[in-house]
């Protein structure tokens, strides 16, 4: 599953998965069982890849997400909306990963939906963790009316899912081509048991 944000911009849109067709997956994510084959026409395709492309100067800190199945929301709201406000001139940054896990998570700390997440961005925005008072590692406590308010200031516009199911003709294709047009790429992965030792 790859997907890259969208502030912003005109048009992009908003995919989502029902709960019926997702498996939990070890670490926090949940793993759709869907597939989306890789679509060229979601964005222009370059004819030819740069040699190499450098997104680090507008990364925010890395974080690190501590004991918590928050995986998603750091990779999410913390990471690439923390990275498109940095590279659109947009202070705030970085953004709280708990705002938005804690209204997604189901009231447990058992990992959450990717789409979720980036619709969670779409209607309300994120808050700025210097505003949310709850912390980085607070899955319970929900957020404030005046969080609430300032989460309204960062929305993005929507999202592209770029495809979902490994091994697809043209996967690799499409993130380097997001990567190239200067858009950072979530990517969602299976990984083996004991992977987080």
């Amino acid at each position: 599953h790859a997907v890259r944000l969208a502030p912003g911009s005109a048009g992009a849109t908003t995919s989502s998965v029902s709960a019926a067709t997702i498996t939990t997956h070890v670490l926090g994510a949940h793993r759709s069982t869907v597939r989306i084959a890789p679509h060229s026409a979601q964005f222009s395709a370059l004819d030819v890849l740069p040699a190499s492309v450098d997104l680090k100067p507008w990364a925010v800190a890395p974080g690190n997400q501590g004991q918590v199945s928050s995986c998603v929301t750091w990779a999410v709201d913390y990471g690439m909306l923390g990275w498109y406000s940095r590279y659109n001139g947009i202070a705030g940054q970085p953004f709280a990963p708990m705002y938005t896990y804690s209204q997604i998570n189901g009231g447990v700390d058992g990992g959450s939906y990717p789409t979720a997440a980036l619709d969670l961005a779409v209607a309300q925005g994120s808050d700025t963790r210097a505003d949310y008072t709850q912390g980085d590692y607070d899955w319970k406590d929900q957020p404030t009316a005046a969080e609430h308010a300032n989460a309204a200031h960062f929305k993005i516009t929507g999202y592209q899912t770029l495809f979902m199911g490994a091994g697809q003709a043209g996967n690799a294709t499409l993130i380097k081509n997001a990567l190239a047009l200067e858009h950072p790429v979530a990517i969602e992965m299976a990984v083996r048991n004991g992977f987080e030792n």
